[in-house]
């Protein structure tokens, strides 16, 4: 497998949370963001990264790496906001 150490500069606001990539040894360059506006009781999240590698990869493997990636965060987010909505 590919592995990669990462450092990555955290942003966030009201209702964006996101990252930049400052160094890696795989990866030329990197952004994501979360966004989740206010919409009383609902959530709708909208997730965007872009991802620029340093070796051309095929697109099985990249689909199957973005999968392996978005379904931990998704589900990190959804229990951070279970735990802040019972925190109110």
């Amino acid at each position: 497998g590919i592995s990669d150490e990462q450092v990555v500069q955290y942003s966030w606001t009201d209702n964006t949370a996101g990252w930049t990539l400052v160094s890696s040894s795989q990866v030329k360059a990197q952004d994501a963001k979360s966004t989740v506006p206010p919409d009383g009781d609902k959530s709708k999240v909208t997730f965007e990264i872009t991802v620029d590698p340093a070796v051309p990869i095929p697109g099985f493997v990249l689909k199957r790496a973005m999968k392996g990636g978005l379904e931990p965060a998704t589900e990190g987010l959804c229990k951070q906001v279970m735990k802040v909505k019972k925190g109110r």
